[in-house]
């Protein structure tokens, strides 16, 4: 298993050292956490929260694929501010992140709706399972 500070850490190019030094702790101790050898304390969450400034709950948790996207996008949003640049010559502005923004709001929504497929295909009802085999069947003879 797979927690969320490995994660977060790896989207935002850090390493274990670089959180243990903000956290004025040991790589090893981050290494525990991430390796399931310990768990986060609570006072350790509250920090890597205002560090990472993301929500306390996606630390010590697996993430889903939908959690993961929205960490991506939180970051790619954050380069943006930084990086956005003022076109010479015109009003405009240039994001060199919006084409990578773009893809990962496609990848959430993707994501969201096949969660939402799953749940109903999960959700025991026969009626259910034949109304969306019948609508893929009908997309797919498109």
């Amino acid at each position: 298993m797979s927690i969320g500070l490995e994660y977060i850490t790896k989207i935002f190019g850090g390493s274990y050292t670089d959180v243990a030094k903000r956290l004025d702790i040991t790589p090893q101790t981050v290494s525990d956490w991430i390796r399931g050898k310990r768990n986060i304390s609570s006072s350790k969450i509250d920090e890597l929260a205002a560090l990472f400034k993301l929500d306390k709950h996606l630390f010590q948790k697996e993430l889903t694929e939908v959690e993961k996207i929205e960490i991506e996008l939180d970051y790619l949003n954050r380069l943006s501010k930084r990086d956005v640049m003022l076109v010479p010559e015109s009003n405009d502005t240039y994001n060199p992140h919006s084409d990578m923004i773009e893809s990962k709001l496609r990848e959430l929504e993707n994501n969201k709706l096949l969660l939402r497929v799953k749940r109903l295909l999960y959700s025991n009802s026969s009626n259910i399972f034949n109304s969306i085999d019948d609508l893929i069947t009908s997309i797919e003879k498109k």
